[in-house]
């Protein structure tokens, strides 16, 4: 398939979910991930925020990672894979640590505290484009809890910012101690190039 295990569930995904759930046959289907995914630890990580009851009420799961979610720490592991049997460990709290694979510029000069994540309200402006305000003393590393793609671009009060693989599979920006605005959006730039040949074609 072009996108991994199948046409429809990503290759990454399969990857973060299937160590802690691995017995696959009870989540993975060709359509997508069925929702009987189970383990406490990944459902956070996903950002899954109520749990659904027998009697059809819903548990709220207070440590739920939000969709823009700040911290101030962070920790380095390398790989992927890595990533993901470090956030199986007890010793590592979601909630206050990010994993990357390279420290912040700001790493050397700026204190690390390891507070509960801080979510951040956005506003969404278009299918491939939110929006988030900022207003920082101290920098920090957001957590963008959407699956990694080259294609997301980041800019804060209008410079660009790299974004990089976090938690294994999610995506990370380094924030600075700022106030501002930042803006994500979703540029898919081979999409786009052969729409335009296609559009080029189609006129001659």
């Amino acid at each position: 398939s072009y996108s991994g295990i199948d046409s429809d569930v990503k290759q990454g995904l399969y990857e973060l979910i299937q160590p802690f759930e691995p017995d696959t046959s009870k989540w993975f289907a060709r359509p997508g991930v069925r929702s009987l995914v189970a383990h406490p630890r990944i459902l956070d990580l996903m950002g899954v925020k109520y749990e659904a009851e027998p009697d059809g009420s819903y548990i709220i799961c207070p440590n739920a990672l939000a969709r823009l979610s700040l911290f101030n720490d962070y920790e380095v592991v390398k790989g992927s894979g890595a990533m993901i049997q470090r956030m199986k460990q007890k010793s590592f709290d979601p909630t206050k640590t990010l994993l990357v694979e390279e420290a912040p510029e700001w790493a050397s000069v700026e204190p690390r505290k390891k507070k509960r994540f801080l979510e951040v309200p956005f506003q969404v402006v278009s299918v491939n484009e939110i929006e988030a305000s900022l207003n920082l003393e101290q920098p920090g590393v957001l957590l963008f809890n959407e699956g990694y793609s080259p294609y997301w671009r980041a800019f804060f009060n209008g410079k660009p910012l790299v974004v990089f693989k976090a938690n294994g599979y999610f995506m990370g920006i380094n924030i600075p101690a700022t106030q501002g605005k930042l803006v994500l959006e979703f540029y898919p730039r081979s999409f786009l190039m052969w729409a335009e040949v296609t559009k080029i074609m189609l006129l001659t």
